[in-house]
């Protein structure tokens, strides 16, 4: 459609505004009737009502519904529902105006309505389709009796409003997901939000600030019991608006059609249709969820949604998909777990790595910290579904389980948890997860055309994109050249032994040793003293100044971290000789390079695990050693090691020690 032609039909629409009540009253009179194979369109055919069929649909059942008629693919944007269901009908099935009840659907010779506008009222006396997309019932006196615009489906309009329970005879509006009817688009004091109703566990997922709130008129009930009221209500206007912070990409564009739809997939998006979309179909310019796997139980119980790159919904070990056709029912056991009287025998954990499912907690105890007894305390209580275990050295121990299912499960690269999720312990076929899938959130993807909130700010810079990048990187070069001029005139002025004073003093800088400079100390490396973890030990005279760089204090942290890890643990630095791997692969590091053995056993609160037996026989203040330990485990980063006066001041107790770094292997490879 070129945008000559579009806008030709907006001006048509505009002037038929002007004869609004004359046409309604010429356009759908009482005793009018639309059947399956006649529509009616609006005044300027932008758009359409009558039946549809469902796409999905293997049988010959129709819809009752409207959609916009200037879109070849007759996109629907209002259907019929009945006790929240969508309206049904057979192809004999015709809306007709009627006196008593207003639109009302049959089938057949039957008279008994499937649907009605106004059912039990009187005195329906015509309904129009307005160019808006408003099919309205008017009385005699030409005052709305019933409108859509009241009870939307999955669609906002342009003009058309949500609002709270406010007027008794306009009623209670939201979006309503047609798939599953779960997810629901509502207004609340305040907020404007999204959020799974039909849950054991309902919770919102997505809001924004209602900016309309007016405490100064008559207050309202709305259906938390809250009190407020929304005198203009949330609204998506024709510049792509919706009376809040977000704003469409194709803002104040004019010349498109929009509609707010909460898709099937329970996410909110704005979309628009215009002469600009060479493609004929419509167009993302907002979404609400940006990463697919924040909609909440969108993979159904048990499951867990993680990104590969896509969204993708899988089952722990010892589940099975309910649907393989449909994720959103998630998963459930390959044998149930039975009833609560059964014993720990008869259960067990299986591990699942980088995982956790949120707003399912239901215990919390602070006082335990190990791993082992945060497994001992789900398999001990029957509500346990599975405990969440946080390997960040915090050691913190959630129970899940607080309804017979577990929602919103997720597995992605930044989640610190480990989850045991209890099985039957019949369920001989499932195992722990040793997989550890490395998915980012990064790799989440939405559609190409989906960009970031923006606001009008946002629109006029990308209006003037080409004078504003030009400038700046203008400016950019001229920085860049003025900053490689200084650099350069610095470092001439800045050499040799000037450089080496300057950094002498700076806290942190590893002691610097040329090559040249060992082999005189030692001799040229020929009395050696033996050799270790560290790798050939020499002896050497090396003076109180390594040249012209003064000794680092720092060291003294190095060589005092060696002596704490010997003293806690009575252990060598390699926990085994490696002679005989000299020609064979190494085994993990974790199993013979003692500081990544001892910082994993730190992480897990198993401090007992690496004590000197000769220690962990008497009493131990555990809370000194961990300190202790902390301070060990830093000694390898020079540039991130304490100075050795903080080091004395953690174990005065005056400061607290900071946790340490995953110790590095290379060293001792």
């Amino acid at each position: 459609m070129s945008e000559t032609t579009f806008m030709k039909l907006l001006t048509l629409m505009l002037l038929l505004s002007s004869t609004y009540y004359s046409r309604v009253l010429a356009d759908f009179l009482r005793g009018s009737t639309v059947t399956t194979g006649s529509p009616w369109r609006s005044p300027g055919g932008i758009f359409g009502f009558g039946f549809v069929m469902p796409e999905s649909s293997s049988t010959r059942n129709f819809n009752f519904a409207i959609w916009y008629d200037i879109d070849p693919k007759k996109t629907v944007v209002w259907m019929a529902m009945a006790n929240g269901q969508l309206v049904q009908v057979s192809e004999n099935a015709k809306l007709e105006l009627k006196a008593e009840g207003g639109l009302s659907v049959t089938a057949g010779n039957s008279s008994v309505p499937f649907w009605q506008t106004n059912p039990g009222q009187c005195c329906a006396e015509s309904a129009a389709l307005l160019e808006n997309g408003n099919l309205i019932v008017l009385r005699k006196d030409k005052k709305i009796a019933w409108q859509i615009f009241d009870s939307p489906t999955n669609n906002l309009l342009p003009e058309q409003q949500l609002r709270t329970q406010g007027n008794p005879s306009l009623g209670y509006t939201r979006l309503i997901s047609r798939v599953s009817g779960a997810y629901q688009l509502v207004l609340n004091s305040g907020q404007v939000l999204l959020k799974n109703l039909k849950l054991e566990i309902p919770q919102k997922y997505w809001s924004i600030a209602n900016p309309t709130l007016n405490s100064t008129m008559t207050c309202l009930d709305d259906e938390t019991g809250e009190h407020g009221s929304f005198p203009f209500t949330t609204q998506l206007d024709r510049a792509g608006s919706m009376s809040s912070q977000d704003y469409a990409l194709d803002y104040d564009d004019a010349n498109v059609l929009r509609r707010l739809t909460l898709d099937d997939d329970s996410n909110l998006r704005i979309y628009s249709f215009g002469p600009k979309n060479k493609s004929g179909s419509w167009s993302i310019v907002w979404q609400a969820v940006m990463h697919e796997c924040d909609v909440f139980g969108t993979c159904g119980p048990f499951a867990l949604c993680t990104y590969r790159p896509t969204k993708t919904c899988s089952c722990p070990p010892g589940f099975h998909r309910v649907d393989p056709n449909d994720e959103s029912k998630g998963c459930d056991y390959n044998i149930p777990l039975g009833g609560c009287q059964n014993s720990s025998n008869s259960v067990k954990l299986v591990q699942v790595n980088r995982a956790d499912y949120y707003f399912n907690d239901y215990n919390f105890d602070s006082t335990i910290k190990s791993l082992e007894k945060c497994k001992d305390t789900c398999m001990q209580d029957c509500k346990c579904l599975a405990a969440a275990y946080k390997y960040d050295g915090t050691g913190l121990c959630f129970l899940k389980g607080s309804s017979n299912k577990l929602y919103n499960g997720k597995q992605t690269l930044n989640e610190i948890n480990m989850v045991f999720m209890k099985l039957s312990s019949l369920d001989t076929s499932a195992a722990d997860d040793q997989h550890d899938p490395f998915l980012a959130d990064a790799n989440a993807t939405v559609s190409d055309q989906v960009m970031p909130k923006i606001n009008k700010r946002t629109v006029y810079l990308s209006r003037h994109l080409h004078s504003i990048i030009l400038s700046v990187a203008i400016v950019e070069l001229g920085l860049f050249a003025t900053g490689a001029a200084v650099v350069a005139a610095v470092w001439k002025k800045i050499s040799g032994k000037k450089w080496e004073e300057m950094t002498a003093e700076i806290e942190g800088l590893p002691t610097k040793f040329t090559y040249r400079q060992l082999q005189d100390a030692t001799e040229n490396f020929c009395n050696e003293l033996g050799s270790g973890g560290f790798g050939s030990v020499y002896r050497g005279n090396i003076p109180e100044k390594g040249g012209d760089t003064w000794p680092r204090p720092k060291a003294d942290v190095y060589s005092f971290g060696m002596l704490l890890l010997d003293t806690l643990s009575g252990k060598r630095k390699a926990l085994m000789e490696l002679k005989q791997y000299e020609n064979a692969p190494l085994p993990p590091p974790g199993e013979w390079y003692f500081p990544i053995y001892a910082f994993q056993k730190y992480m897990t609160s198993e401090l007992e695990s690496i004590a000197d037996p000769n220690l962990a026989s008497g009493s131990v203040d555990w809370e000194q050693f961990e300190t202790a330990l902390k301070i060990a485990l830093w000694y390898q980063d020079p540039g991130s090691r304490p100075a050795m006066s903080r080091v004395v001041q953690i174990l005065e107790g005056k400061a607290e020690a900071p946790a340490p770094p995953f110790p590095d292997a290379g060293e001792g490879n």
